[in-house]
């Protein structure tokens, strides 16, 4: 799928979220903003063992809860590797969890860091707690373990694809993670629209017009409804035109 088509279909997909009266979150945006936690705190909650589509979905509801906050690409999530890449410093109130990536990780070349914030942190702490160690096998130092004894991460292609079938479930629609970091722009843009440069900094583009590609609806919805709003202002200032006031007489 080109840059081009995949947009459109972008485009309409990320329709779904957008904001209903009053501005208030649809079901589907508050499923996504809140799906990974909720997962993760049910999980950690559960009695009994937790089989192994539970180990799987809280893998996948991390990994949604780290790309809603830093929205990286899914080859760089994989490459999440403690005390390599993934760095926690620190205890209590001084404690840091920062994200330090080389640019020989990064699919453009440019090196990425973030700082992860208190409730990222807290589902960080979860997961490390009830959900990886058993998902690790032979001291695996990956955020995002693969199987075996070898020291690696799970296939980045594997990983979108399960959590892809993760969200087919209502009240979410079907996301890879590549589409998920992008509902992330989206959602970002609701909230302060124009703000491109900031979405082209946490989602890793090198050019403002990548960024502005893919939000293209955007620009010209922003467009439509600014000449509306503008055009309303100057006829208020005119006050009601003739044919209005013709109809009235």
């Amino acid at each position: 799928m080109g840059l081009e088509s995949s947009t459109r279909w972008l485009g309409r997909r990320l329709n779904k979220f957008t904001c209903g009266p009053g501005r208030m979150l649809t079901d589907l945006r508050k499923a996504f903003l809140n799906a990974p936690g909720k997962i993760l705190r049910q999980l950690s909650e559960k009695k009994g063992p937790l089989t192994s589509n539970d180990l799987r979905d809280g893998m996948l509801a991390m990994l949604a809860a780290l790309l809603t906050k830093v929205p990286l690409r899914i080859s760089e999530a994989m490459a999440l590797q403690f005390g390599v890449t993934l760095f926690d410093h620190g205890s209590a109130k001084s404690r840091k969890v920062t994200i330090d990536l080389s640019e020989d990780l990064v699919k453009n070349d440019l090196s990425r860091t973030a700082k992860l914030g208190v409730e990222l942190i807290a589902l960080l702490d979860l997961y490390l707690k009830h959900i990886r160690p058993k998902l690790a096998e032979y001291n695996n130092t990956f955020l995002f373990p693969g199987k075996g004894e070898v020291d690696k991460s799970r296939s980045s292609d594997h990983i979108s694809r399960s959590l892809a079938a993760l969200t087919s479930k209502p009240p979410l629609v079907r996301m890879t993670a590549h589409q998920w970091r992008h509902v992330v722009g989206y959602i970002y843009l609701l909230e302060h629209p124009g703000c491109y440069e900031v979405v082209r900094r946490f989602l890793g583009h090198r050019a403002i017009e990548t960024t502005m590609i893919y939000y293209a609806f955007m620009l010209e919805n922003d467009a439509n409804e600014s000449l509306d709003r503008t055009i309303d202002k100057l006829a208020a200032l005119d006050g009601p035109s003739r044919i209005l006031s013709k109809r009235r007489a």
